[in-house]
């Protein structure tokens, strides 16, 4: 395999509120404490001492968590330094997307784990977790509903409501046994299936699988996954839900963010709500309202009144559950957490959040941008080179990326601006000697120039669109190329499911990741000549 890094200013697809943070990030210190690096780790975790956690339920909630389930010897290391002082957690979450859904939930998990390590490593005094919250009470199935394996989507079908964490597994074990009919004879078939039918085995709900299938994927790596959907935490965190209930301070505070960074010319991220929670029952997760004097939950009939619904608070904060506004918070209220990694559109969110945490008294962790890769095989890039170009040549635009390779592919210089260039200085001539005769001509003549550009424009044009059809079939193989790698115009990572390299790579696949993951080091990891 080859190794190459480019900037993200390269890449087209990504956003420039998201170049800027992962190149300049002191361009946006406003709205963050710590820079993302170890400088900004060093005065981190100073400042995070300060900040009081109940490590004895963290760790009682995990330990129930991995009750019956295997752990590595690294995941047990984790599990017992989380009840010490000197301990703190590096952070990514996502959505329970089916069969881990796009590479770069895989990505964000390696980002993680490979912090953890290179704080260990500069703050040697200290332990680090890395830590995957499965954000489990997300009601949205359509967005966790899908995969792309091999160009074909798969859809799982499943008729249950609310947090998709608690669905059963129903139609589940058709869509295991579809993804399985495509793994063919490839060279590692036999134990990705045996993870999918393992994870499969003796599950209830859907974050049992979740659970099952992350641990055996990452658990030597010594990954801790927390699914925050658990009364005891919620308990515990129920005095920030109270006041967003009854002052809910986070829509103005965010708002006010917003303006700010509308004032700089980026959009706002997530809409704040006058109350950021959701009401969870029976397969319901609905919205709390505030209508007058009472609490409604949208879409049903229930109602509450102020000291109704703050007794139900108290007496199962089960049936609540944070939205995007106030997840942030839960998270870190939790976690003696240092770092959060994610995306540019988690950080952007997350970059909106300064004061709210302040106004809580919540620490707000480090933004760390998580790794960003692309995958060419060897057999791309042999279709690359026998065409004459490189992979660089991928990251231009479908246009410009034809028109470089006809240019390639002609013996001769197929441009005409040369040609047109002295066309101009003929005319300059002609209107020269036509204003000695009338002055009034120059417009005329300057007409006559247009037109015969144009032509010449044409002309130029109709060269391209003859030597494009003599090589129709090779510039067929490099859009077609171009498409697989990014598709729709997006990212591969946002696309193809990890299943699709682990069945040629096996192990080797997570190891590649493992080794070449570093948040911390600016740039987009090109990885080519795979087998």
């Amino acid at each position: 395999m080859e190794i190459h890094k480019i900037n993200f200013e390269e890449v087209r697809p990504f956003t420039r509120r998201d170049v800027i943070y992962r190149n300049h990030p002191e361009n946006f210190s406003a709205f963050f404490n710590y820079l993302p690096d170890l400088s900004g780790f060093a005065k981190a975790i100073e400042d995070r001492k300060r900040y009081a956690i109940d490590r004895k339920l963290l760790q009682s909630v995990l330990y129930k968590h991995y009750d019956g389930h295997e752990m590595s010897e690294l995941q047990t290391q984790h599990l017992t330094a989380l009840s010490e002082e000197n301990t703190f957690t590096v952070v990514t979450a996502h959505q329970p997307s089916l069969l881990t859904g796009p590479l770069y939930y895989i990505y964000k998990i390696f980002s993680a784990i490979n912090l953890a390590e290179q704080l260990k490593v500069s703050f040697p005094s200290y332990h680090f977790v890395p830590i995957f919250i499965s954000g489990s009470e997300d009601h949205d199935f359509e967005e966790i509903n899908h995969l792309h394996l091999f160009q074909r989507k798969i859809v799982w079908q499943n008729e249950g409501k609310g947090p998709v964490g608690r669905l059963t597994l129903d139609g589940l074990p058709i869509v295991i046994e579809e993804v399985k009919s495509l793994f063919g004879t490839s060279p590692f078939s036999v134990e990705l299936a045996s993870m999918l039918d393992t994870a499969l085995e003796g599950s209830n709900q859907y974050n049992d699988f979740v659970f099952k299938l992350l641990n055996q994927l990452f658990g030597r790596y010594g990954l801790i996954v927390l699914n925050m959907d658990d009364v005891a935490l919620k308990d515990h965190f129920k005095g920030v839900m109270k006041q967003e209930l009854l002052d809910h301070p986070s829509a103005e505070l965010i708002r006010e963010s917003q303006d700010r960074w509308q004032g700089l010319g980026y959009h706002s991220q997530a809409h704040a709500r006058e109350i950021n929670l959701f009401y969870m029952e029976n397969g319901v997760r609905e919205r709390v309202v505030l209508n007058g004097e009472h609490f409604e939950i949208n879409n049903t009939q229930l109602k509450f009144s102020r000291e109704e619904i703050i007794q139900l608070l108290e007496q199962q904060p089960e049936k609540f559950s944070p939205n995007v506004v106030i997840r942030p918070l839960y998270e870190e209220f939790i976690l003696p957490n240092l770092a959060y990694i994610g995306g540019g559109g988690e950080l952007a969110y997350w970059l909106e959040r300064k004061t709210q945490f302040e106004h809580f008294g919540i620490f707000f962790p480090v933004l760390v941008r998580r790794d960003s890769m692309l995958w060419i095989s060897n057999a791309q890039c042999q279709t690359l080179n026998k065409h004459d170009m490189a992979w660089q040549d991928l990251f231009l635009e479908e246009s410009l990326l034809v028109d470089k390779y006809i240019h390639k592919a002609t013996s001769f210089d197929i441009s005409l601006e040369e040609e047109a260039g002295s066309i101009a200085h003929i005319f300059q001539l002609i209107a020269s000697k036509a204003a000695g005769a009338d002055k009034t001509l120059a417009s005329f003549v300057e007409a006559e120039k247009v037109k015969v550009t144009k032509s010449v424009e044409h002309i130029e044009q109709r060269i391209k669109r003859a030597i494009k059809k003599n090589e129709e079939t090779a510039i067929n193989q490099l859009t077609n190329l171009k498409n697989k790698l990014f598709p729709g115009g997006g990212l591969q990572e946002r696309h193809d499911n990890f299943m699709q390299y682990y069945l040629t790579l096996g192990p080797n696949f997570f190891d590649t990741l493992k080794k070449e993951a570093n948040p911390l080091q600016p740039g987009f990891t090109v990885i080519s000549h795979y087998p």
